[in-house]
């Protein structure tokens, strides 16, 4: 048999000088197309293989003011990735491969842009699993099913 707790509102409202704690979730999953893949290189400190890649997700289309779907700009991330998942990216991994990534947020990159010299900030995500996705293109026959 099951045991059911009964909680009262009181008891979540914190007491004087207590602070309520939370526990936040950190978990990303984003799929897109991998851009610029560089190679595995071994970190200073311990010596971990580590390899990064940059994926273009493309955000849902929008419509303008006559009604018309504008594509957007797609959001460039740099996925990081360590140890056997590094080797693993770095044989696999090809520019404009489908890729699903799951993984966490790090602190955001900071960088300056070439052209407009602008500083942006980057999304970062550490991998921690990653699939390869055949995208198979529709041609004009498929269209009619």
């Amino acid at each position: 048999m099951k045991k059911r707790y009964r909680v009262e509102v009181h008891d979540l409202i914190p007491k004087k000088k207590e602070k309520l704690m939370c526990n936040s979730t950190n978990l990303v999953v984003l799929s897109g197309y991998v851009g610029n893949v560089s190679e595995v290189r071994q970190t200073k400190t311990s010596g971990k293989d580590v390899l990064d890649f940059s994926l273009a997700v493309q955000p849902k289309p929008r419509r303008d003011k006559d009604g018309n779907w504008i594509d957007q700009e797609p959001l460039w991330v740099k996925v990081v990735c360590w140890n056997g998942t590094a080797e693993y990216v770095e044989e696999h991994a090809e520019s404009g491969k489908f890729v699903e990534v799951t993984g966490v947020l790090a602190q955001p990159e900071e960088y300056k842009s070439k052209k407009a010299k602008k500083h942006h900030a980057r999304a970062v995500i550490h991998a921690q699993s990653l699939n390869f996705i055949d995208v198979v293109k529709k041609s004009a026959e498929d269209e009619d099913f």
